[in-house]
């Protein structure tokens, strides 16, 4: 079988990207991002490749992989996507594409990018206000390299342990981590602040609908959102469709 990914790129590991359509919301439920994982696993084992990390948001993905020919992950890709796709338009109604692209790839040249790319995948969460910690969202390969959990990586690991490089016992030394070469423009566009919100409110099981029935409540998340995750009484009052004075009185309530 040909090396192709060798050949054109000099590197078989690869940092693959993919969007929502109109970056919209893909992985809209917890249950959402499961699947995926799923179908990741799943053709996973079908074909001649090795995931090293993953992170699923609400209208992106991340997924780092080793592969020696670029048809098996082209397909694997393929069949991934496809998959949930059927699953989505099924489960809600919809009609048209899923995702924006087929996927985005960013080669991974020497040991260092890759253990800052492994590191940025996980941070995502933390970047979208989501979280504090990386090891409290579920829905990445962080604490499947912290326990040992059974998934991906272990899988991974032990189909080719010729490659088990140093990166496994180095991911977890957040020393001079440099991300600065790796904020992709896509990033910058998803962490907006509506994202931040609509994260916020997924990751807590927040029904939007049931906030301003409520004043205590919505008192309650609107000081979250403005002290921890950054987000401004427009943003919230918008978000939430009531007046931006009403947020001010109470954020400032004693």
């Amino acid at each position: 079988m040909p090396r192709e990914a060798r050949k054109n790129y000099n590197t078989s590991f690869f940092h693959i990207m993919v969007q929502g359509i109109r970056r919209e919301y893909i992985f809209n439920e917890n249950d959402d991002k499961e699947y995926y994982i799923k179908l990741l696993y799943r053709y996973f084992l079908k074909f001649k490749i090795k995931i090293i990390a993953y992170c699923i948001m609400s209208n992106h993905a991340h997924i780092l992989v080793y592969f020696e020919d670029i048809k098996e992950l082209s397909e694997y890709m393929r069949s991934v996507n496809t998959a949930y796709a059927i699953y989505y338009k099924r489960k809600y109604k919809v009609v048209g594409y899923i995702f924006r692209n087929r996927y985005q790839t960013e080669p991974i040249y020497n040991e260092k990018y890759l253990i800052n790319c492994i590191n940025y995948i996980h941070d995502n969460p933390i970047k979208a206000n989501i979280c504090k910690t990386v090891e409290h969202y579920k829905y990445s390969s962080y604490c499947e390299y912290k326990y040992g959990l059974e998934g991906l990586i272990k899988e991974s690991l032990e189909r080719f342990p010729d490659i088990n490089c140093l990166y496994i016992d180095n991911i977890f030394e957040h020393k001079e981590i440099d991300y600065s070469y790796m904020d992709y423009e896509e990033d910058k566009v998803f962490m907006n602040k509506k994202d931040v919100i609509m994260n916020y409110l997924i990751s807590k099981r927040i029904n939007k609908n049931k906030i301003k029935e409520n004043e205590n409540y919505l008192r309650e998340i609107s000081i979250d959102l403005n002290k921890k995750c950054g987000t401004t009484h427009r943003e919230i009052a918008n978000e939430f469709g009531v007046s931006r004075t009403k947020i001010t009185r109470l954020i400032n309530k004693r």
